[in-house]
């Protein structure tokens, strides 16, 4: 009932699946620690939980929190998670994706653009592009 512990994004690390205790948890994020809007969902309206993410090869992902909207999460450093931006949803965000290349052929590719998308159940799609999407490669 409380949007501070209604759901987090978590990163992790798995050393070996086959070892006992091999996933080890780096950070974790809740919607009020992202800032934002966040700090004035009501606890009437804790439906704010993180839900359907998707990561792009530069670092960043983009994150739905059902009535927090969409976040954009620095993950470059999985020991560090930061706000990379934000998108007011105001309704039901469910899913975020990035937008996959294409090649020559028109098939989709590993790499993905710099234009999002999220599926609201309250306001229906939304495209949103990136122009500061860092060049840096993410963590390895």
């Amino acid at each position: 009932t409380d949007c501070s512990t209604a759901g987090s994004f978590q990163t992790w690390k798995v050393d070996n699946f086959s070892q006992r205790n091999a996933i080890k948890p780096l950070d974790k994020v809740e919607l009020t620690d992202l800032g934002g809007a966040a700090e004035g969902i009501s606890p009437v309206d804790a439906f704010c939980s993180a839900h359907w993410f998707d990561y792009h090869q530069t670092g960043i992902v983009a994150a739905a929190y059902y009535r927090g909207g969409v976040r954009l999460l620095d993950v470059r450093d999985p020991k560090n998670i930061k706000p990379f931006g934000f998108v007011q949803g105001g309704g039901e965000t469910w899913d975020s994706y990035w937008v996959p290349k294409r090649d020559d052929q028109n098939r989709a590719v590993v790499e993905k653009t710099n234009i999002f998308y999220s599926i609201d159940l309250v306001r229906g799609l939304d495209v949103y592009r990136v122009t500061n999407m860092p060049k840096v490669p993410a963590y390895k």
